[in-house]
């Protein structure tokens, strides 16, 4: 598991809503694997996670983009800076994908960056499925179906002491 911490210029963010949530972007955190073993028809997924502190992290966007043999579009969920992840706690999204070729290895890249700037990012390497692909008609057909359901599922819980 990589872990990557944000450093940057020292930028210290501060929102101002109902109360002043300020947070220094350098500390905070994001985790996730450098490889991802596909299944025997491509399929791979996988969880990054972001863990805040010291301070809170007030979320801008995610963006998660398919590189190279990996299919569909990029996925951004655009969050406004209206969340906020207290110190300690995890923000965790799935990201699940499919290999265009099978027999090819591939990349994905994942971005999380916060209001009043700074970002941090990660690039996972999606390996190949070890032996032959499947190439029966079910095999196929599992293939389409789970090339059709790429998709991303969100979690947020409190980090364990």
């Amino acid at each position: 598991m990589r872990k990557l911490l944000l450093v940057g210029l020292g930028v210290v963010v501060c929102l101002v809503s109902s109360a002043l949530v300020c947070s220094d972007v350098r500390a905070h955190t994001l985790e996730g694997p450098e490889i991802v073993q596909a299944d025997e028809f491509g399929a791979f997924s996988y969880t990054v996670t972001l863990i805040a502190g010291p301070g809170s992290a007030t979320l801008a966007a995610y963006t998660i983009t398919p590189g190279e043999n990996v299919s569909g579009p990029p996925i951004v969920a655009d969050y406004g800076c209206n969340v906020v992840i207290d110190e300690g706690e995890e923000f965790s999204v799935g990201v699940a994908g499919t290999l265009i070729d099978p027999e090819l290895p591939g990349t994905v890249t994942f971005e999380i960056s916060f209001c009043g700037g700074g970002a941090l990012d990660l690039i996972t390497t999606i390996q190949p499925p070890s032996g032959v692909p499947a190439t029966s008609v079910f095999g196929t057909l599992l293939l389409l179906l789970t090339v059709l359901s790429t998709g991303v599922y969100l979690s947020r819980r409190q980090a364990a002491s």
